[in-house]
């Protein structure tokens, strides 16, 4: 092929190598805009991702839907995603500003109550190459978040992880059955755990009417049993990790009725014609029936509480009537701050849990400031259900039997010297805590 001359052939090589640059060209062009692209996916799904996780943190912390909404739409505008601005669209739970709305696409449709987030974020993206077909390029990211239930599986929990002390002590002469979960004992002492005995009535069961043996659950204790023996059938490692709080950064009642819209009266007189107390704020020691929602004692503890059901008796703060489902929050006498003094909780008890809202199942909430106790001794007893949770207290079960049925004994110590316990757990009839987490 000749390349110079008249009868060169230079002329095509030109355009074969202007072709190729152009073919390169556009190679370059088409990669430069496709990293343009997934960068900008990158970018926006991190910040849908952060937005619904920043919602599911209020209501983690007891806020409303319409609250959550709020705060994944700030959030996404602190890392520049703006609903109307630079061609990008942000909508929440379906909508463009703060509502009640729940999500509206994925596993979560439809739910109620509304626990969970969706952040959807689409933006036209200007690309290099061909920046005028930025309405062809939209790219979408979506994020979903909620304050989901998590559900340990341990009935009786010992939580306190020092090396000095065992977490649970038991005498020779009671009996422990626990249906539906396993005992586990954060202590690191060498005898984490004292008093048992292999001829002792120790079970860990399946739940009812499963039979007790064989079954999958187990006695977990982070140091040893030295000096103790276990009845056959009964699981017991010793070496395991510390299972973390389960309640860690469960919301405190913040002086509302269990409504969340009610003031919560303080020292309120028993409901007329009735020796029955309404919800709130007591500052000495309670003791009676008690109608339904939260009671907050304020550095008095209890000495023996019952129910009201009848529901002709009212509450005239709430208009609610008596059904005696209730939440004990035990505290301190600086509430709403973590200052003072605060009481134990003993007496002859029945105690039955709220089925529904924030609180739902949680019996007794002890302020992880205050470190009295639950005690019952003698010839008392404690009939409750749902979630018993001292994480910084000690429950001493030294009396007659004490039957937890559907809940839990969460404790920083546990002892159960003379009493005999029954703990039949089901997830269903539990306090669950509730943990932020994206979910989609």
């Amino acid at each position: 092929m000749k390349l110079f001359g008249r009868d060169s052939e230079g002329g095509q090589a030109i355009v074969m190598v202007a072709i190729v640059f152009m073919a390169l060209l556009f190679a370059v062009g088409l990669a430069v805009d496709s990293g343009q692209l997934f960068a900008s996916k990158r970018a926006q799904q991190e910040a849908a991702d952060a937005a619904a996780f920043a919602g599911a943190v209020v209501l983690y912390q007891g806020g409303s839907v319409s609250q959550a909404t709020a705060a994944a739409i700030a959030d996404a505008t602190r890392n520049g995603f703006t609903d109307g601005v630079s061609s990008t669209t942000v909508t929440v739970n379906g909508s463009t500003v703060a509502s009640s709305n729940g999500p509206t696409a994925g596993l979560y449709v439809g739910e109620s109550p509304v626990m969970h987030v969706e952040v959807v974020i689409v933006r036209q993206v200007k690309t290099t190459l061909v920046p005028a077909e930025a309405a062809f390029n939209p790219v979408r990211a979506r994020g979903v978040a909620g304050s989901e239930s998590l559900n340990n599986g341990y009935p009786i929990m010992s939580l306190g992880t020092g090396c000095g002390t065992p977490g649970l002590t038991v005498s020779s002469n009671q009996n422990i059955h626990v249906y539906g979960g396993g005992i586990v004992t954060n202590s690191c002492a060498a005898s984490a755990v004292t008093g048992f005995g292999s001829g002792q009535d120790l079970q860990i069961c399946a739940s009812p009417p499963a039979a007790c043996t064989p079954n999958s659950y187990t006695f977990a204790v982070v140091g040893g049993t030295t000096g103790n023996s276990f009845p056959a059938g009964v699981t017991v490692q010793t070496g395991t990790t510390a299972v973390a709080d389960p309640f860690a950064g469960y919301p405190k009642p913040d002086g509302r009725s269990y409504n969340g819209v009610n003031t919560l009266p303080t020292n309120p007189g028993v409901i007329g014609g009735t020796s029955t107390y309404p919800e709130g704020i007591y500052t000495g020691t309670l003791s009676g029936a008690l109608c339904h929602g939260i009671y907050i004692l304020k550095g008095g503890g209890f000495n023996g509480i019952s129910r009201d059901t009848n529901a002709t008796h009212i509450d005239a703060n709430t208009n609610t009537a008596c059904d005696g489902n209730v939440l004990i929050y035990n505290t301190m006498t600086g509430y709403p701050g973590t200052t003072g003094t605060c009481s134990g909780m003993s007496g002859d008890s029945v105690i039955r849990p709220m089925t529904t809202g924030i609180y739902s199942y949680m019996t007794i909430y002890q302020d992880p400031t205050c470190t009295a106790s639950l005690s019952e001794s003698g010839s008392n007893t404690l009939d409750a259900t749902g979630t018993l949770y001292l994480p910084n207290g000690t429950i001493d079960l030294n009396g007659n039997p004490a039957t937890v049925v559907g809940g839990q004994l969460i404790a920083k110590q546990i002892n159960v010297q003379n009493g005999n316990l029954t703990i039949t757990y089901t997830a269903t009839t539990t306090a669950t805590p509730k943990l932020p987490r994206l979910a989609e």
